[in-house]
């Protein structure tokens, strides 16, 4: 039942079965880990790293040995508040950008389907499609998205 609803919450299968070894065994090192799950240690490593990043383990170094830990139950709720404050500035940003992508596919001054060489977004300039991921559009994403928050403050 616990193994199901981690599964639901987004975790995998491995990843729920070492969170639920290490709350209920609490602090141990990878080897001990691979044995009771029986899975590779590589396996281990990759899985642990994952729920490191998620805030659901962590470890302490013992002499020259890593001893992981789960971290308290309610850190799912903390990962799961992070993802739904990302999903809502996404939503934002989609929300903001649909009027004027709806423009740029439909552009009735064209004969044949639209070429797809710049994201135009209002009240912007254009930026090259190439470029997206470059500093300056980092930069105006990041006023995007605080124009985006403050407007969601009001």
């Amino acid at each position: 039942m616990l193994l199901n609803a981690l599964i639901a919450i987004g975790l995998s299968t491995k990843e729920a079965l070492v969170y639920m070894m290490l709350l209920r065994r609490g602090c141990s090192p990878v080897s001990t880990l691979a044995k009771r799950l029986n899975m590779k240690r590589v396996s281990i490593y990759a899985v642990l790293e994952s729920l490191m990043q998620k805030g659901y383990v962590n470890y302490e170094k013992k002499e020259t040995c890593r001893y992981y830990y789960a971290n308290d139950p309610i850190c799912i709720l903390d990962e799961l508040e992070r993802n739904h404050a990302q999903l809502k500035i996404k939503f934002a940003i989609a929300k903001e950008c649909i009027h004027s992508l709806r423009l740029f596919a439909f552009d009735k001054n064209q004969e044949s389907k639209p070429k797809v060489s710049n994201l135009e977004l209002h009240d912007s300039k254009n930026i090259p499609l190439h470029d997206i991921m470059n500093e300056e559009s980092w930069s105006f994403l990041q006023k995007l998205l605080e124009k985006l928050l403050l407007k969601s403050d009001e």
